[in-house]
């Protein structure tokens, strides 16, 4: 363990006494004997009046107190009160709306990947559009291809039958020659 330093031990300069202080100290002092003198000629005022006016001023002061009756509180400060509490309801319903911090970025959050989610979606859908446009346009190009070989065929046949043709043209001429020079040959023969 390590030993911990002493701190040296610092000398504090004796603090004199402001004026500003013992001014405040005497105003004060002014002020408490101000209201002592006050409250005395108070008391000696209420000695020096008759005593059938205290009297009557005691009477009036329980009259008044016997009227008021702390138990029933006055409409007004019931709709004071009342309006006060529905006021801080108010208030504070306000506070909790705006400080809901969590829950406003959760809900901020919740909409941003709503969103991601529904572009992903589309996204998928475009490239499985795509993909099956790329079958289609394929398809299409066996189908044509298939349709040029059949007709690559056909004219390949009809060739090949018009070649027949011509050539069951050329030996019935050939042989028809051949006749003809038989005959001639025979006539040349007979004469």
């Amino acid at each position: 363990m390590k030993k911990k330093k002493k701190k040296p031990i610092r000398k504090t300069p004796i603090k004199r006494k402001s004026k500003s202080k013992s001014k405040k100290s005497t105003k004060k002092a002014v002020k408490k004997k101000n209201k002592l003198i006050k409250n005395n000629l108070k008391k000696r005022a209420r000695n020096k009046l008759p005593r059938k006016k205290k009297s009557r001023i005691k009477k009036k002061s329980k009259k008044f107190f016997r009227v008021k009756n702390p138990k029933r509180p006055n409409q007004k400060t019931r709709a004071v009160v009342s309006g006060l509490l529905r006021l801080s309801d108010k208030i504070k319903s306000l506070i909790r709306f705006n400080f809901n911090l969590d829950q406003s970025l959760q809900n901020f959050f919740t909409g941003i990947t709503k969103k991601v989610s529904g572009i992903k979606k589309v996204i998928i859908e475009e490239r499985e559009k795509q993909k099956q446009q790329k079958l289609r346009i394929m398809e299409q190009e066996k189908k044509e291809a298939q349709k040029r070989l059949i007709e690559q065929e056909k004219l390949a046949l009809e060739a090949k039958k018009n070649e027949l043709r011509e050539e069951q043209k050329l030996e019935r001429e050939r042989k028809e020659v051949r006749a003809r020079k038989k005959i001639r040959s025979t006539k040349i023969y007979q004469t």
